[in-house]
């Protein structure tokens, strides 16, 4: 979770540049775009997509979720959230009684480490001073050499 990169909060917040269109025949020329439709398919659940305009009922899903336009224009959520995984818009072009599919898949990722609201700024908490623990017993640690065999198995004491 977290403030995503275009929100208001921010002194430049970054702004979704608009996607488009453009058809092409089998060699490589340029279809002018009054002789087809451009359809863009935009998630709903689960994203961090969001357009301002009416959705209308795609024939295929049955859900609201299309716009009928040569460019698609979209906002991102003021909120970041990393399960939102959801953003993939697909333009569709109808041409000739058939579709055509292209789909982009947007992938957000958050700048700082969890709980910095996305900012490259991390404040960690440290004890650098504080009570210090005073133990009952004093623990001797004892090291022998040249310890013969019957020793080794011997468990050595600590007092």
């Amino acid at each position: 979770m977290g403030i995503s990169p275009a929100s208001d909060c921010y002194e430049n917040p970054q702004v979704p540049l608009r996607l488009s269109c453009n058809f092409y025949d089998p060699i490589g020329g340029l279809i002018n775009p009054k002789k087809y439709d451009v359809y863009w398919q935009i998630p709903l659940t689960n994203t961090l997509i969001s357009v301002d305009k009416s959705l209308l009922t795609n024939n295929i899903t049955g859900q609201n979720d299309v716009i009928i336009s040569p460019v698609c224009d979209f906002t991102i959520y003021n909120e970041y959230n990393y399960s939102f995984t959801n953003n993939q818009i697909t333009c569709i072009v109808k041409f000739k009684n058939d579709n055509y599919y292209q789909s982009t898949n947007f992938v957000f990722g958050k700048i700082g480490d969890d709980g910095t609201n996305g900012t490259d700024v991390v404040a960690k908490i440290s004890v650098i001073d504080g009570p210090k623990q005073i133990l009952d017993e004093v623990l001797t640690l004892e090291i022998n050499e040249n310890v013969n065999e019957e020793d080794e198995n011997e468990k050595y004491s600590m007092q």
